[in-house]
């Protein structure tokens, strides 16, 4: 980053900041899309963005934008900034399973695969906690085939069959989310 794109980027996300602090929503707005299109592989305005979104009870932008702003930075190679953007998603939306699986993809491009196996498992059970077990079985086969040989990966199984009932699974996905 160079020094006047450190400069102006820090501006408008102090002034975004401002705005959303004070409840002046509009302005805000405008300077977290200012900055996702002046900066796109800087994760500050996506972040912003969302938090305007969500604060105008728009949940559904709000996580696109987060998803959106996952990619940019997975494409610029900002590997860091999009797991963080993911795990973000995947906190505000625990249910959200584009975003699950996105995040366990990008921690398998990032090599954390112990954290992208504990995420597949909890997108795999989710799907088949809402009863597509086909999918949940498809699901874990190719995580199976992305994941190294080595690992132990008989859970994302499990969690496909949907061994436990469906309370079981659920409570073990909210403890999942509680420790990740």
């Amino acid at each position: 980053m160079s020094s006047g794109h450190d400069f102006n980027y820090r501006v408008a996300l102090a002034a975004g900041l401002r705005c959303l602090e004070s409840g002046r929503l509009r302005h805000a707005e405008e300077q977290f899309r200012y900055l996702v299109a002046a900066f796109p592989h800087d994760e500050g305005g996506y972040r912003g963005l969302a938090r305007v979104q969500a604060r105008s009870h728009e949940q559904g932008a709000a996580l696109e934008t987060m998803r959106d702003g996952a990619a940019a930075l997975a494409r610029s190679g900002r590997r860091t900034g999009a797991i963080t953007l993911l795990r973000d998603t995947v906190r505000l939306a625990p249910r959200d399973l584009p975003a699950h699986r996105r995040l366990g993809a990008a921690l398998v491009l990032a090599g954390d695969i112990d954290a992208a196996i504990v995420e597949y498992r909890r997108y795999i059970r989710e799907v088949a906690v809402a009863g597509d077990t086909e999918r949940a079985t498809l699901e874990a086969r190719y995580a199976a085939e992305i994941l190294p040989e080595s690992r132990d990966l008989s859970s994302l199984h499990e969690a496909a069959a949907g061994t436990a009932d469906t309370g079981a699974r659920r409570e073990e996905l909210d403890r999942l989310s509680r420790t990740a």
